[in-house]
């Protein structure tokens, strides 16, 4: 789906359960404030972190470096995104 489509659902249906509504989803603070909300990036805190393969190709087998919480991510969505497991903010 395009980002407009996302964006022209979202507008005419705002009760929808969508990532930027979740209070499992933390937005970046780097997303430009300037974008519509649908379109910001976060990550979805619903469940713990996992490890991160891509970034940690490097490894030295005898090391801990897995340890290393660089290697460990939540998932990046989009505000318009969702999941099927929406809890509502109480913002």
């Amino acid at each position: 789906m395009t980002t407009l489509k996302k964006r022209i659902e979202a507008l005419e249906r705002p009760e929808l359960e969508r990532c930027g509504k979740c209070k499992f989803w933390l937005i970046f603070e780097t997303s430009p404030p300037t974008e519509h909300p649908d379109d910001r990036q976060g990550m979805c805190r619903r469940y713990p972190p996992v490890l991160d393969l891509n970034e940690a190709r490097e490894w030295d087998e005898t090391s801990y470096s897995y340890l290393d919480y660089r290697y460990w991510n939540y998932p990046v969505t989009e505000g318009a995104g969702y999941c099927g497991e929406f809890k509502k903010a109480t913002k």
